[in-house]
């Protein structure tokens, strides 16, 4: 089974929408989405601001879990997360909504859209194109690629909003993040990518050690609560794998005095893994003596760069490539989600 992961031929066979590719390549994806942010025409006032909501569901929503997750040491102004057709009672005149849908179609986006365009809100949205291209009228509104599977769009779906918030005014410094990402990705893309052979390739290695066991993710770090949970994600639709992630100290306790039994089940079918963004010798002591003593597997990733968005970003690749190949040594396409392709059909049916 080992060896699929090192048949260049197989693995293109079965990855019909040429998810490897785009991953293989997420840093030139990273360059990309700086000049789009760049480029995307502004004319917020930000002197109305003073609260941020952002929209979205599935994928959207993660990208403004990112986000927040990024930028919450750099914001002093209150700033919210919604996954639903409705708005914060508070959404007025003095509040910047950033509406997020990478087919600019969905249904619940759509709605928060025209809620917050009768409360007054100044809105900036990010889409490839559809309704939120056309309710913006290409005003504040950030145009990226269409004709990718949006999990594979992660560069794009965020850079252009941390960009676009750096030129309103919110953020600063970012210039050394960016440049540290890209590069961050590069080397990622050298180490971890579909040509490297499995003896040499972390990202494969794992993959195979988690083949037809149920992951778990563990991070205790609130920046990288949204990166927990797309590692989830990840596998749940790249893999189509069952997945948990547990992001705060008190779900990890919880779950650290709970897994005890049966223990031939935890050592078999249970595997764990634990995202860390700084090398803590201490911490990995603590871990160590644990998953010894459950006797559940486990490894212990931690993020690479050296700023705030590149160990960010380091993560979020790794949980892509090894859930996209995963998805290979299962024997199908990691980008096939054909039950949400479904739902969509029947939201255009509907002609919502």
């Amino acid at each position: 089974m080992r060896e699929r992961l090192d048949n260049i031929d197989l693995m293109r066979s079965i990855d019909n929408s040429n998810m490897l590719s785009l991953l293989d390549e997420m840093h030139v994806q990273a360059d990309h989405a700086i000049k789009i942010g760049y480029n995307a025409l502004l004319t917020i006032n930000i002197d109305r601001v003073r609260n941020i909501v952002f929209t979205g569901v599935g994928g959207s929503a993660i990208v403004a879990d990112l986000f927040i997750n990024y930028a919450y040491p750099k914001f002093k102004l209150p700033i919210q997360g919604v996954r639903s057709y409705d708005l914060p009672l508070f959404t007025n005149e003095n509040t910047l909504l950033i509406v997020i849908s990478y087919s600019g179609n969905t249904e619940e986006t759509i709605n928060t859209y025209k809620e917050a365009q009768k409360n007054g809100a100044q809105i900036i949205t990010l889409s490839s194109g559809g309704k939120l291209e056309v309710l913006s009228e290409a005003k504040n509104h950030i145009l990226i690629p269409k004709g990718i599977e949006p999990r594979a769009a992660i560069g794009y779906m965020l850079i252009p909003l941390i960009i676009v918030m750096y030129r309103i005014g919110l953020i600063n410094n970012i210039n050394k993040d960016l440049d540290d990402t890209i590069l961050t990705l590069f080397n990622m893309g050298k180490d971890l990518g579909s040509k490297v052979s499995i003896k040499e390739n972390k990202a494969k290695l794992l993959a195979y050690d988690i083949y037809k066991r149920l992951p778990i993710i563990y991070t205790d770090e609130p920046m990288l609560k949204g990166v927990g949970f797309r590692w989830k994600q990840q596998f749940n639709e790249n893999s189509n794998s069952l997945s948990f992630s547990e992001h705060s100290i008190e779900e990890i306790r919880g779950s650290f005095s709970l897994i005890k039994y049966p223990i031939s089940f935890i050592e078999k079918n249970l595997f764990a893994i634990i995202l860390q963004y700084d090398k803590d010798l201490e911490n990995k002591r603590i871990i160590e003596d644990f998953f010894g003593d459950l006797m559940m597997n486990y490894k212990i990733i931690y993020a690479r760069g050296n700023s705030r968005l590149s160990k960010m970003f380091s993560l979020l690749l790794y949980s892509d490539y090894i859930s996209a190949y995963l998805s290979l040594l299962y024997g199908f396409d990691p980008s096939n989600i054909d039950y949400i392709h479904y739902i969509k059909k029947l939201n255009e049916e509907r002609g919502i």
